[in-house]
């Protein structure tokens, strides 16, 4: 039964501004603004971003974690069977098993998403052989000022932070969101199933956020940082069309994603390091990127500009 406070006629005003007010919470996302973050890639992509500053950002689905989506499911299918077992439960868990198996967790929502992989890990054996084929490179990137370029450029169309490996925190978000949602469906008087979808369908659209940041345990080795991006929201100067590439024996798509500099040179990017990988060619790979970088006008001689580094893992081939 709900509470009774409201009547009908307001119930409606009251709903929409308490779920509005519950989209508005922040995420539990740590996001990463001090320091550098990592992106590690082969030398083709390296050449192309230092040279343009422009970064690639990869449909969601095309990442390297298949099972994300069932993932999520799983989670919340084991939150829920935990804290469902009273019966004023059981209609909002119904409704949010009609959604898990409709229309947020389909292409159509999930094509609405980019996502940059970063990590603030510089010398990680498991990415130099994801990414890059050990005979990578590494861009690091100053973590304060890239945000500051992000809020700049994509503000409201972005959301970034650590991907989140740990069940139990994973299980606490969920819950927490369940219950947040379920608290609300349970304190508007003569409930309909009108309400009910309306309050389940919000509900969704956090977890949809979530799945997002969440990778199954398996993963953590690869400590990844993202940057999620929903181009429907970008401005309108920075809006973007769809580009393809091929990898990995499919057609991806992406979107590019400008990181240069706000003033000055608008060439550069915020760059402090760039590691190479474990390669038996360091010599002329460090020859040939002091040059380049040079070239484009940054400093590679001072501690505050931008410093070339070598991978310590021993690796030859």
């Amino acid at each position: 039964m709900g509470t009774g406070f409201y009547d009908n006629e307001n119930k409606g005003m009251y709903l929409i501004n308490t779920l509005e007010e519950s989209l508005e919470r922040e995420y539990k996302i740590k996001m990463k603004t001090n320091g550098i973050l990592y992106h590690y890639t082969n030398l083709l992509a390296l050449y192309a971003i230092i040279d343009t500053g422009i970064f690639w950002g990869t449909r969601s689905e095309f990442l390297n974690d298949t099972s994300e989506l069932k993932y999520i499911k799983t989670v919340i299918e084991n939150v829920t069977s935990q804290i469902c077992e009273e019966d004023s439960r059981f209609p909002f868990k119904q409704s949010i098993f009609r959604n898990l198996e409709g229309i947020y967790f389909n292409m159509h929502h999930r094509s609405k998403c980019y996502v940059l992989s970063l990590t603030d890990v510089s010398d990680l054996i498991t990415n130099w052989s994801s990414y890059s084929q050990f005979d990578g490179y590494n861009i690091g990137l100053d973590s304060e000022h890239l945000h500051q370029i992000l809020e700049y450029r994509y503000r409201d169309a972005f959301i970034s932070g650590f991907v989140i490996y740990d069940e139990d925190i994973q299980e606490e978000i969920i819950r927490e969101e369940f219950l947040k949602y379920f608290h609300i469906w349970e304190s508007i008087s003569d409930r309909s199933e009108e309400d009910l979808d309306i309050i389940t369908d919000k509900f969704m659209f956090r977890i949809l956020i979530y799945s997002y940041f969440f990778k199954h345990p398996s993963f953590k080795q690869e400590e990844e940082y993202r940057i999620a991006f929903f181009p429907e929201a970008f401005p309108e100067a920075r809006k973007t069309d769809v580009k393809f590439r091929t990898s990995k024996g499919v057609i991806m798509p992406f979107i590019e994603l400008n990181f240069k500099e706000i003033t000055g040179d608008k060439t550069k990017l915020p760059l402090k390091e760039i590691w190479i990988g474990p390669t038996n060619k360091m010599d002329n790979a460090f020859l040939g990127l002091d040059t380049f970088l040079n070239s484009l006008g940054y400093d590679t001689e001072s501690t505050e500009g931008t410093q070339i580094k070598t991978s310590v893992i021993p690796l030859r081939f």
